[in-house]
């Protein structure tokens, strides 16, 4: 049974991790509600995991993969945004392209106007 306790804007969560040899240990999962989203507090989840060498690099081995991960993709923000900014600009023309075709297909008609407008 899986056990969750909720205060506040503070939560734990009782988690179970099962090995491939059929061990199971179970640990806390802190979470932190923060702007009405819930988000694990990786410190205080992961301190219980201290000593644990195999625990341990895993997450080292997970924060090296988001810190590369992080550096590539800040490489790579000028060429996205030059990409974005290159496909609004075609975008653009391709309306505005799109409105000149509606223009010539369907011709705006002269208004109507009254013969009789400005006579007694």
């Amino acid at each position: 049974m899986q056990k969750i306790l909720i205060d506040g804007n503070q939560a734990t969560i009782e988690s179970f991790v099962t090995s491939p040899l059929n061990k199971t240990r179970t640990f806390n999962t802190y979470l932190v509600k923060e702007s009405k989203r819930w988000k694990v507090d990786y410190r205080r989840s992961t301190v219980q995991f201290l000593g644990n060498k195999i625990i341990e690099n895993v997450f080292k081995s997970l924060n090296s993969l988001g810190e590369t991960f992080n550096r590539q993709l800040e490489k790579q923000l000028p060429l996205i945004e030059k990409e974005f900014e290159s496909f609004g600009q075609e975008l653009k023309k391709g309306l505005d392209d799109f409105n000149d075709e509606l223009d010539k297909s369907f011709p705006q008609k002269e208004p109507h106007t009254d013969p009789y407008k400005n006579s007694i």
